[in-house]
């Protein structure tokens, strides 16, 4: 059978194909683009990855698999990088003008991830609108000689982003190491290393200061993260103050740099993130103003949850979310990881943990039996 094929022709097949598209979208609101949403899964799993987040090697195995993130490598190495505009510092001599506007700041981060990765394998997270995270994925063929690969890479994409954004970078490289769950230390050593930075010395390497043993952070978020989750789940203000004064009153205890508390900072700023989902900050919105309201604290309403429904409230929660999985997970083609971030849960290694704790099989084990 010969198909006539014409510019007309296909114009009318694509438009019948996003007709076709638009109507799955309609009857099935759960539809969605796929890819973005496991990029955002994966930007979770790299954050986790750089401070620490993994309760176990086995969470880290099964969401490196679930989320397709290819980390093998012989040796590994984190990086942290402040992008600086390049002004004339006689007529900016207060360095503000030196902030990237965002529109250029996007279209700069998009560059510096394509030509790094022309020079050497790494991954690109962006932090903020000043910083990004770099990990360096290193082949034993010349771990040897890595710094120099590294900052051969560095240094050609800075000439590439000079010339076409006017934009260059301070880099800053943690420790090598031989185990991607060590990364977090490879991490936590380059911010520590970012007061050293400077024009004369964009590119360091934490074994290039001679004080780098004494940069060490003795904060650790795995001491602390357990009563974090707990408080994040059950709403305990009260837990969650009284974990972050312990962590202060550590910090001040060791006299710290400046530069480690920071890191301390952001490692529990970046592990809440994790904790929170749109759901909670949505109730959080609507409800801000209840307590004032009715003249009641949240430790006090789940104090008379449980008196009144003998079950404590966040009990209560988590039966009611397993119990909308069961229908998500037989009535959508929603993958697991994207059921458990629609219902809040931490992490889909918690949800499939607390899902078999209830029901006695797992969410895929469920989602088969016929």
């Amino acid at each position: 059978m010969k198909i006539d094929l014409s510019p007309e022709s296909l114009t009318e097949a694509v438009k019948q194909a996003v007709e076709q598209v638009n109507l799955i979208r309609q009857k099935h609101p759960e539809f969605q683009d796929t890819r973005q949403s496991l990029l955002l899964f994966q930007e979770r799993f790299y954050i986790k990855l750089l401070n620490n987040l993994f309760e176990s090697r086995e969470q880290f195995r099964l969401q490196k698999e679930e989320f397709e993130i290819s980390l093998d490598a012989g040796s590994y190495a984190a990086a942290t990088v402040q992008f600086i505009r390049n002004t004339d510092p006689g007529n900016d001599p207060s360095g503000a003008g030196r902030d990237i506007p965002l529109n250029i700041y996007s279209q700069t981060l998009q560059m510096f991830q394509e030509l790094l990765s022309k020079y050497i394998s790494c991954h690109i997270l962006a932090l903020d609108t000043h910083f990004l995270a770099a990990i360096f994925l290193l082949d034993d063929s010349y771990t040897g000689d890595w710094k120099e690969q590294v900052r051969s890479a560095l240094e050609n994409t800075g000439k590439m982003l000079h010339n076409y954004y006017g934009v260059s970078f301070l880099a800053s490289i943690g420790g090598l190491v031989h185990d991607a769950l060590d990364l977090s230390s490879s991490y936590s050593d380059s911010r520590q290393l970012l007061p050293y930075l400077s024009d004369s010395a964009p590119i360091l390497f934490s074994d290039e200061r001679s004080d780098a043993g004494s940069l060490r952070n003795v904060f650790s978020m795995s001491l602390f993260r357990d009563d974090i989750s707990r408080a994040f789940q059950e709403l305990d203000e009260s837990s969650l103050r009284t974990t972050l004064d312990t962590i202060r009153a550590l910090l001040e205890e060791d006299h710290i740099h400046f530069s480690q508390a920071l890191d301390a900072a952001s490692s529990i700023l970046h592990f809440a993130m994790t904790l929170l989902s749109d759901g909670p900050d949505i109730v959080s919105q609507i409800f801000s103003n209840e307590p004032d309201t009715f003249g009641i604290s949240p430790n006090y309403l789940s104090q008379l949850f449980k008196k009144h429904m003998n079950v404590g409230i966040s009990e209560y929660i988590t039966s009611q979310k397993i119990d909308e999985s069961r229908k998500l997970l037989k009535e959508t083609n929603l993958k697991i990881y994207e059921i458990s971030d629609q219902l809040g849960f931490e992490s889909s290694f918690y949800f499939s943990k607390v899902f078999k704790k209830i029901t006695g099989l797992s969410p895929k084990d469920f989602r088969n039996r016929p």
